[in-house]
């Protein structure tokens, strides 16, 4: 047996191997609480306000070259523990860019999950390398200390595909979020606090 052989035909097989995961794995699904449509593995939050989450899909250039761009998305989420605004269904707003979209199974606070399915009927999908799927709200409860975890994951068959078909369900990396309950800045104490003096200030000359 050529041992050099052998060893180049594992090395090939290899490099193809990473070239095809590499390709298959540039697409992820994450949350972006401020606004740069950036993955925010973490984010400080006031305690007892409302969070409002964008989540995005992002895809590299290679992957949009190969696939044509993404045509369709399905993604669980949970947020452990954390109350979705008002429980309800109209705390997840959809971008209209999405023809065909749906969302169901939003439960309880304890469990505080939900699904959102979308599909477009833009000619071409889309080929950008952010892709906005949806806004989530939550109520952030009066608790400073608490943590949360906002995750995702793929619903069980062919939810994210590509313009051409391409089924990339299996090869999907979801980006967790963890949100802190902090209190309010001592800044912002301050400045309430000035204002309120301002206020009592005013009301005293307006008496005399």
């Amino acid at each position: 047996m050529n041992i050099s052989k052998t060893i180049k035909t594992v090395a090939i097989v290899c490099i193809a191997y990473l070239a095809t995961a590499q390709s298959c794995y540039a697409i992820s699904v994450y949350a972006d609480f401020d606004g740069d449509m950036i993955f925010d593995s973490s984010v400080n939050v006031i305690a007892g306000s409302t969070a409002t989450a964008g989540v995005y899909v992002r895809q590299t250039p290679n992957e949009i070259a190969v696939n044509a761009g993404l045509n369709g998305f399905g993604v669980d989420l949970t947020t452990g523990g954390l109350p979705i605004s008002g429980n309800s269904v109209g705390s997840i707003v959809l971008d209209p860019q999405w023809n065909f979209a749906t969302i169901r199974d939003i439960t309880d606070p304890t469990i505080a999950s939900a699904r959102v399915v979308g599909n477009t009927l833009t000619p071409g999908g889309f080929s950008d390398e952010f892709v906005h799927l949806f806004d989530i709200s939550f109520d952030i409860p009066d608790i400073v200390g608490e943590t949360y975890l906002l995750s995702f994951a793929d619903i069980p068959g062919d939810t994210f595909v590509s313009n051409n078909f391409f089924v990339y369900d299996d090869f999907v990396v979801f980006a967790d979020t963890q949100i802190n309950a902090v209190p309010v800045p001592a800044a912002v104490w301050l400045m309430l606090s000035g204002m309120a003096g301002l206020i009592g200030i005013g009301r005293s000359r307006r008496s005399r």
